[in-house]
């Protein structure tokens, strides 16, 4: 498909946060406004017949890269341990995944990039790459608790209660203390594209209208589930303190 605006669109778009907050409805929401999802190959399961919108050529790279460093997506270091997670981030900058990335923030394409352990990965790829414009970080924000006892539901036969806990709390401070300057969280989000929608007159009205009318298109178009509307309303309630 063609860009139609090239130059003005020209930006990676990195949706991430907490394991299981939401992130699949961010990054819909985001591909409804335009963004291509990098790859094509999402992974499918009982709950996202369609996948996490995770392409498994990059996760499988963003896990090699944790397993390089002895951690996986549910073992991480604190954000804390300064020594481990700059081994993660020299990892990083040696890695496939990070030439990956490169491609992407120096093409002329609107893209998006969607994994939860960019939470850890976040500042690493902002030290990289410097100030370079052509790139953002999306955030989720959905209370803590819920991200947890909706993990354990789907987890709870091979990680114990305790992995999960650590994990999720472990994600949730990266997210607090280490999310790069470049970080725009989940109301402000969708605030930000209705923007630049109607910057492009591609939609009108107020922007709260714009948003219900995506998601409305979305749900008719079945790229979004109407129970997914409930993550939805809990993470704008979360946020609701956020200023434009």
């Amino acid at each position: 498909m063609e860009n139609k605006h090239k130059g003005e669109w020209s930006m990676v778009i990195f949706v991430t946060g907490l394991h299981h907050s939401g992130t699949t409805v961010l990054a819909k929401f985001v591909e409804a406004c335009g963004a291509k999802p990098v790859g094509s190959d999402f992974r499918p399961t009982k709950s996202h017949p369609k996948g996490y919108k995770e392409a498994s050529q990059l996760t499988q790279l963003a896990e090699k890269v944790l397993n390089d460093a002895g951690y996986s997506w549910y073992d991480v270091p604190s954000y804390r341990n300064i020594s481990e997670t700059n081994k993660i981030y020299n990892i990083l900058y040696h890695s496939e995944y990070i030439k990956k990335i490169a491609d992407l923030i120096y093409s002329d394409e609107l893209f998006y990039v969607k994994d939860p352990r960019l939470v850890i990965f976040a500042k690493g790829i902002e030290n990289y790459f410097g100030k370079y414009s052509n790139f953002v970080f999306f955030y989720t924000s959905r209370p803590l608790n819920h991200c947890i006892n909706s993990l354990l539901k789907e987890y709870k036969t091979y990680l114990s209660d305790q992995k999960i806990i650590k994990c999720c709390e472990y994600y949730n401070k990266y997210q607090i203390h280490s999310c790069p300057d470049k970080s725009i969280h989940t109301v402000n989000s969708f605030v930000y594209f209705i923007k630049k929608l109607r910057e492009q007159n591609r939609l009108s009205g107020d922007w709260v209208n714009c948003i219900n009318y995506i998601f409305w298109l979305l749900i008719v178009d079945k790229r979004i589930k109407y129970d997914d509307l409930k993550i939805i309303k809990e993470m704008l309630e979360f946020t609701k303190d956020y200023k434009i």
